[in-house]
C-alpha cells in the first residue's frame, strides 16, 4: 500500500489538464492531508487502546483503498473531473496512507527478532520499490490508452 499511495499521487496529475496547476496541488494537498489525519488518529488508537486486532484494521484500510481506486478508475472519464478526484483523493489519503502506522505495528510484531529499525525501513524500500514499478506500468498504459 505505500507504493500504492506513491504511485497514486504521481498518476493522478495526469488526469487532471496540465495547464491547471494549482488543482494538481489541491488534489495533492487533499491526498496528503487526509492521510496525516487518519495517520494521527490510527496513532492515537496504537498508544491508548488496551489491545487492537491489527489484522483487521489493516483488512478495513486496505479495503477501502481497493474499493475507491476501482471507482476512481470508473469515474475518472466523467466531465467534473476535479470534484470527483478531490473527494477519492480525500478517501484515498485516509485509506492508503492512515494505515501505515497499522502496517508497521503488524510488521514489527510479526519479525519480533529482528530489529524495529531494520524491518520497518525495508517495508519502505520494498513500497518506494514498489511504487517506482506501479509508476511505470500506469504511467505507460495511460500513455497507450
Amino acid at each position: 500500500m505505500v507504493g500504492q499511495s506513491y504511485t497514486f499521487s504521481s498518476v493522478i496529475v495526469l488526469f487532471i489538464p496540465h495547464d491547471s496547476l494549482v488543482q494538481q496541488g489541491i488534489v495533492g494537498i487533499t491526498f496528503v492531508c487526509t492521510g496525516i489525519i487518519a495517520g494521527l488518529i490510527g496513532t492515537l488508537i496504537l498508544t491508548y487502546a488496551p489491545k487492537v486486532n491489527y489484522d483487521v484494521l489493516n483488512r478495513i484500510f486496505m479495503g477501502i483503498s481497493v474499493i475507491f481506486l476501482v471507482v476512481l478508475a470508473i469515474l475518472i472519464k466523467s466531465d467534473n473531473t476535479l470534484p470527483v478526484v478531490l473527494t477519492l483523493s480525500g478517501v484515498l489519503g485516509i485509506g492508503l496512507l492512515g494505515f501505515q502506522p497499522f502496517a508497521c505495528q503488524t510488521l514489527v510484531e510479526m519479525t519480533f527478532p529482528v530489529q524495529e529499525s531494520i524491518s520497518v525501513n525495508l517495508m519502505m524500500v520494498m513500497g518506494q520499490v514498489f511504487g517506482i514499478i506501479g509508476n511505470f506500468f500506469t504511467t505507460a498504459s495511460c500513455n497507450f490508452f
